[in-house]
């Protein structure tokens, strides 16, 4: 019964029937689009990660060597937050446009929540690597003990919240639970009992910020100056966002490694043709 709560899946539809019993299914309907779209950017992340699978259990049979380990959580999540966070920027700047575009003005509300879902499930999501990590050391039960202990609080949070908030309240209730589970306890765990160096990990993280203040001011400047619920305006400017970001990540945020990764194939391509 604990591994149903390694899935935040569970926390949501938890949600979903907290609000389907205090609103209806207009609030439930709203909150569902969220949830959907999160959905999506939760199983970006994971196939990254399956890739270095077989890798992980390789040297925890052979060396258990928690500084390789530590290299490896490190260099994946790096990929994992430049992927992740331009989605994240890129919702936070033209989610509104997009749900309004995709599903209608009625429901614009899940915006909010979509923001109260996802950046909280940004910091799991760069790490989940580790979840290899902790079956190859045979270490995971604490983390299906973690997952109910953040189901339980879910409730507890999200019942007064959504009676008050509806599906904004809900959100919020998830995304307190998934900080304190995911942000606090699991990187304690990391750090003190599975043996990878979080501080060097989350000082790797940081290091991207100069990176991010490019995009961001541009985001800003966009929101403020143009009307991305004309088509032509969000993709036009949703596809200079890009380039933006990618450029600025380029120049201010990767490695050579990082580098290399995109580079080294385009050039076998280009000495084919």
């Amino acid at each position: 019964m604990l591994l149903l709560f390694n899935k935040p899946i569970i926390i949501y539809n938890s949600d979903k029937y907290i609000l389907g019993r205090f609103h209806g299914t207009v609030t439930v309907a709203i909150y569902g689009l969220a949830a959907q779209l999160n959905s999506y950017y939760l199983s970006i992340s994971t196939t990254i990660s399956n890739v270095f699978v077989p890798r992980i259990h390789r040297i925890v049979a052979s060396s258990n060597n928690n500084d390789e380990l530590t290299e490896l959580f490190t260099k994946i999540g790096r990929i994992q937050f430049m992927i992740l966070s331009l989605i994240l920027t890129g919702i936070i700047f033209f989610g509104r446009p997009f749900i309004n575009m995709w599903a209608g003005s009625n429901y614009v509300g899940s915006f909010p929540i979509l923001l109260l879902l996802i950046i909280p499930v940004t910091i799991p999501l760069i790490q989940n690597i580790g979840i290899e990590i902790q079956r190859a050391k045979n270490m995971h039960q604490f983390r299906s003990w973690l997952y109910l202990s953040i189901a339980v609080a879910n409730l507890i949070l999200t019942i007064p919240l959504a009676k008050i908030y509806e599906g904004v309240g809900a959100a919020a209730g998830t995304a307190i639970s998934l900080l304190v589970g995911n942000g606090f306890i699991m990187n304690w765990y990391y750090h003190a009992r599975v043996g990878l160096n979080m501080t060097l990990f989350w000082k790797e993280m940081l290091s991207f910020t100069p990176s991010l203040i490019l995009p961001i001011l541009l985001g800003i400047f966009i929101n403020y100056s143009f009307d991305l619920y004309k088509l032509l305006n969000f993709l036009a400017f949703g596809m200079l966002y890009v380039m933006v970001f990618c450029m600025s990540m380029w120049i201010w945020g990767m490695n050579q490694y990082e580098k290399d990764l995109i580079s080294k194939p385009i050039k076998r391509l280009l000495r084919l043709n």
